[in-house]
């Protein structure tokens, strides 16, 4: 049945993962070659896109999984949604760019983008062309559409790309649909990189065919922005106020409601930077989760270092944390020095080893470590890996990866992060690479090999990823590197066993990744089966109104039709 919209969005989920090998035949943790690996949680921003487009009067669909879909799919999903007044197809870039993938030899586009990227997620170029053409084939008029927090103006390169929209999309998206739709004049580039959008006024409505699961972890924006400024990062509204850019809480509480109401939605992954970097904040959010007729979970990226110093682990508890999703990056002082987090990493591993035991017994706790920062030492590095497998180590799941440096000047919505922008004052030469498939994958990507002050080169960080997940995968920690500490709180969308079964199974060696990837697949199939069967559409026929001084509603809610 078709049901052809105004506007078609494919978009990705958080983290997919189809394959971060290095080499063919690896087959260890984060290098494995299988048709669908995925985590189970969906982004926002091409939803977010989706809602204001549709408070404007438009009908939008957004195709999520979309780098799983195969050709055959991706032809049916447009005869479907795709009608002679379609105005636009497009894709948001953000979470489908894929540095190390078989599949394509171009990348999507965005921060790591090659000059002429695919905006679509298919084999070749001449696949998508073939796409495109069929598109305009149904609606002449019709714009294909790239955005995306990292795309860039390098994108209208490809001669299959009409309109780039650069940073955030909730203005400038609606305003790129109505003048299509009016015949205005139409710009090839827009962009947004800090956000036209106020977020203190800020509201979203899933709708039914967003095809929502009850057991699903569910964006969900607090506020926008992080007040801190680590060296290796380039997201955009860095260093921001402490509460700047934050949503009203009756707002939110409303949203919460509303999605209970209507899907039985209670898990939350908070879409923040840092979600702990206001007590302020985070009060008046316990106060909403203690107003709920219901309970709600959340996962949250939190800075652990606050949760110590500003002793916010009880209160994070009251807003409902399972899992908190940290970045201590290092366990070597200088180097979390020189990315910005001045306390000793190993006092707090120390003090994370006590609250896990006690209010923290039932909250998951994952980090990320960088290999390669500016002071780390070949000593370091190996006294930090030894430390992650070991028994020691209170972590509930960790992932490793080396550090990426891209090259100055590489066009984004994001800024240059400060080793980007002067490598050399924090020690780090940059130098050729010796790796020839390294070398054509970062070219591809624009992220550059370089030395630092102990000697330690960036290219060897790769082989010691590798060697260390070929390690983990037969250690009798290896769990913490395969089962993230999210599936371990809330268990794996579409498998019926409990979370501490299937952890059990994972220690036994008698759960992998081929059965994660059955599960995942059966979501993926039970996803298209449900998106082919979409009947309708929804549209906005009254807006909320809101009053920016004290962010109470003024008006009677949105209708939904």
């Amino acid at each position: 049945m078709k049901t052809p919209v105004d506007f078609l969005i494919f978009t990705g989920r958080a983290n997919d993962i189809e394959n971060l090998s290095l080499h063919p035949g690896d087959k260890t943790y984060g290098n494995v070659f299988q048709p669908l690996i995925s985590t189970t949680t969906r982004t926002l921003g091409a939803y977010k896109v989706a809602y204001h487009c549709r408070l404007q009067g438009f009908s939008v669909q957004v195709v999520d999984y979309s780098k799983f879909l195969s050709t055959e799919q991706f032809y049916n999903i447009i005869d479907k949604f795709v009608g002679p007044n379609t105005l636009a197809v497009g894709t948001s870039t953000t979470w489908l760019y894929q540095p190390l993938s078989p599949r394509k030899t171009l990348n999507m586009v965005g921060q790591y983008g090659f000059e002429a990227a695919q905006w679509l997620p298919v084999e070749n170029f001449e696949i998508e062309t073939e796409i495109t053409k069929h598109i305009k084939s149904i609606s002449p008029d019709c714009k294909v559409i790239v955005g995306g927090a990292i795309v860039n103006e390098d994108s209208l390169k490809n001669p299959n790309i009409d309109i780039v929209a650069s940073g955030y999309g909730e203005v400038t998206v609606p305003d790129i649909l109505m003048s299509i739709k009016n015949k205005s004049k139409i710009k090839q580039y827009y962009e947004d990189p800090h956000s036209l959008h106020e977020i203190s006024t800020s509201t979203m409505t899933w709708c039914p065919e967003d095809l929502i699961t009850k057991t699903e972890g569910m964006p969900l924006e607090i506020a926008r922005g992080c007040i801190f400024q680590c060296s290796f990062c380039s997201f955009r509204l860095l260093g921001k106020e402490p509460g700047s850019y934050v949503r009203g809480k009756d707002l939110i509480r409303e949203e919460l409601i509303r999605n209970y109401d209507n899907y039985g939605t209670t898990r939350y992954w908070i879409s923040d930077d840092t979600f702990n970097d206001d007590n302020e904040r985070l009060e008046q959010f316990a106060e909403v989760v203690k107003s709920l007729p219901f309970e709600i979970s959340l996962s949250a990226f939190i800075r652990l270092d606050l949760v110590m110093l500003k002793k916010q682990a009880q209160l994070l508890k009251d807003c409902g944390l399972v899992f908190a999703h940290c970045g201590i990056e290092t366990l070597n002082s200088e180097s979390a020095k020189d990315i910005g987090k001045g306390l000793n990493p190993m006092k707090l591993m120390d003090w994370l080893r006590e609250i896990k035991q006690d209010v923290w017994k039932d909250v998951f706790v994952h980090s990320n470590f960088i290999l390669g920062l500016p002071s780390d030492s070949k000593d370091t590095l190996r006294e930090n890996l030894r430390f992650l497998k070991s028994d020691d180590n209170p972590l509930d799941s960790f992932v490793v990866s080396p550090l990426y440096l891209p090259k100055q000047g590489t066009k984004s919505s994001n800024e240059e992060s400060k080793f980007t922008n002067d490598p050399e004052s924090f020690g780090m030469k940059i130098i050729p690479w010796s790796d020839d498939y390294l070398k054509f994958v970062a070219e591809g990507n624009t992220f550059q090999n370089y030395i630092n002050k102990h000697g330690v080169v960036s290219e060897e960080m790769f082989r010691v990823r590798q060697r260390f997940a070929s390690t983990m995968a037969q250690h009798k920690n290896g769990y913490k590197f395969v089962f993230h500490g999210q599936f371990r709180a809330w268990g794996l969308d579409g498998c019926d066993l409990h979370p501490d079964k299937i952890l059990q199974l994972v220690k036994d060696k008698k759960f992998t990744w081929l059965d994660r990837n059955k599960i995942e697949k059966k979501n993926f199939d039970n996803y298209v089966e449900r998106l082919m069967s979409i009947e309708k559409h929804t549209s906005f026929v009254q807006s909320q109104l809101v009053d920016a001084d004290n962010l109470k509603k003024v008006s009677i809610a949105r209708e939904l039709v």
